[in-house]
């Protein structure tokens, strides 16, 4: 009996022992858990930051885009702009190649007028040679 007893003894000896060990890997597994959460936490807190500044990013490029568009928008008109001022520009140009060629059809004009006003004074004093040669004959038949 007495080796039951110390067979009894021995078992609980090691059931004991087990349990120390086992509480002793339990709380090395709890310090890993508590270790590997506070990686996690960290991880967390960094995709967080990342996500963070990902958003800051996305949305500054969003505003530079909006930039972007509206100065394409000035562009855009600044060209219209442009265009109808060249087009205004050739018209006057235009009108004053009209305007100048008028000028040169008056200028033209007058000098035919002031050759044909010399040709009727010419015509004139002509005829008026002709007319005294004409009584000068009449008279020599007389």
């Amino acid at each position: 009996m007495e080796n039951r007893i110390t067979e009894v003894e021995q078992e609980r000896k090691n059931v004991v022992q087990k349990s120390d060990e086992l509480e002793k890997n339990l709380a090395t597994v709890e310090l890993e858990r508590k270790h590997v959460q506070i990686e996690i936490e960290k991880t967390n807190n960094l995709l967080y930051n990342e996500r963070t500044n990902i958003s800051k990013k996305e949305k500054e490029l969003q505003e530079n885009l909006a930039a972007i568009e509206i100065e394409r928008e000035k562009i855009s008109q600044k060209e219209e702009e442009l265009e109808s001022r060249i087009a205004a520009v050739e018209l006057e140009r235009r009108i004053a190649l009209v305007e100048f060629e008028r000028r040169i059809a008056g200028i033209e004009m007058e000098r035919k007028e002031s050759m044909i006003e010399l040709e009727r004074k010419n015509i004139s004093q002509k005829e008026e040679e002709l007319k005294n040669s004409i009584a000068a004959v009449e008279l020599e038949k007389d």
